[in-house]
């Protein structure tokens, strides 16, 4: 019932490629829009996990799209790697993610 939402495909294929599999890209921030979230709330998703790049940039995309997020009936959580994108991750951080997100699963 839940996603993590990136920026790009090769972040999507960094995360998938090490062990998370439901997660999305938007192809850039700005493209999120009110009716791509309510297609995914119409396939069951219902939280929210961004994670876009540690830079500025990427953090304020993040803060605008949680406000978009939550607006639309998502419960929103903002995953942070300073200074990081979710592409340049290692197998060791991907493990670590995947246990703070997911506990009961790992």
């Amino acid at each position: 019932n839940s996603v993590i939402l990136v920026e790009g495909i090769f972040d999507v294929l960094n995360l998938y490629d090490k062990g998370i599999q439901n997660v999305v890209t938007c192809f850039g921030t700005k493209s999120v829009t009110e009716d791509k979230l309510k297609l995914l709330h119409m396939l069951g998703i219902y939280t929210i996990h961004i994670f876009f790049d540690g830079d500025k940039a990427g953090q304020e995309g993040a803060t605008s799209v949680k406000e978009l997020a939550v607006s639309c009936g998502f419960e929103v959580n903002n995953i942070y790697y300073e200074g990081k994108d979710p592409g340049e991750l290692t197998a060791i951080e991907v493990e670590s993610l995947k246990l703070k997100l997911w506990p009961e699963y790992y």
